[in-house]
């Protein structure tokens, strides 16, 4: 059995790439591999799946996305382009819905587990006096609530073939922070000071792997942070 990683080559995929290939066979798909597979585009994603149609796909991982990281350099909403914006919703959530489709056009039988790596920004805005008076994209927001909801909604389409589909939605990932002084203002947000580690995401998704009649549900690693 295969597990298909989209966004394989992010820090996040890339990183479950490495720690789930000693056990699994990998597929990806990510703009940046090779072969390169435009997740936007309905005919590229189709010739995707049709090519990989023996490969019997078990578990989908959804990293793929387009991060809104620090520095930021937004101001204000008038900063933000209408075109980046509507980007980053196709690849943060068009893009899943196009593959969760068209793998399940093929893979219907061997599917066990679908699962979407969000934020903690599906549940919560983000704070801006962490940002230095700056914004995040408010299509980033949009896109990971929008995940929850896209996945609340295939999980009851999917109930009846038994396949569970979640969501995961990690709080500030340390290995993905390099500006220390956001690191100790957000941590100074969290009832447990501190960031989590990539480890804590494998771990949940490990543990996904291993249940039955968990569906439809946004697991949140955030050390508390989106609790008060």
């Amino acid at each position: 059995m295969s597990i298909l990683i989209t966004g394989s080559c992010g820090l996040i995929g890339k990183y479950l790439k490495n720690e789930l290939s000693q056990n699994y066979d990998i597929i990806e798909l990510d703009f940046n591999n090779n072969p390169s597979i435009d997740a936007t585009n309905e005919q590229s994603v189709k010739s995707f799946f049709e090519l990989n149609n023996n490969k019997h796909i078990k578990y989908i991982i959804n990293c793929i996305g387009i991060p809104d990281a620090v520095p930021l350099s937004a101001e204000s909403i008038l900063d933000i382009d209408y075109n980046y914006f509507k980007k980053m919703v196709d690849i943060n959530l068009n893009a899943v819905f196009l593959i969760i489709k068209e793998c399940y056009r093929i893979h219907k039988d061997s599917l066990k587990d679908i699962i979407n790596i969000s934020s903690l920004y599906s549940v919560v805005s983000p704070r801006i006096d962490l940002y230095n008076g700056k914004i995040k994209n408010p299509a980033y927001t949009a896109s990971k609530h929008g995940l929850i909801g896209l996945t609340k909604h295939i999980a009851t389409l999917f109930g009846k073939d038994k396949i569970g589909v979640n969501c995961i939605a990690p709080g500030g990932v340390t290995e993905t922070i390099n500006d220390i002084n956001f690191m100790e203002k957000y941590n100074k947000q969290v009832p447990m000071e501190t960031t989590i580690p990539l480890e804590e995401i494998l771990k949940t998704i490990n543990y996904l792997f291993t249940m039955n009649y968990i569906t439809g549900q946004n697991i949140i690693i955030d050390g508390g942070y989106s609790i008060i």
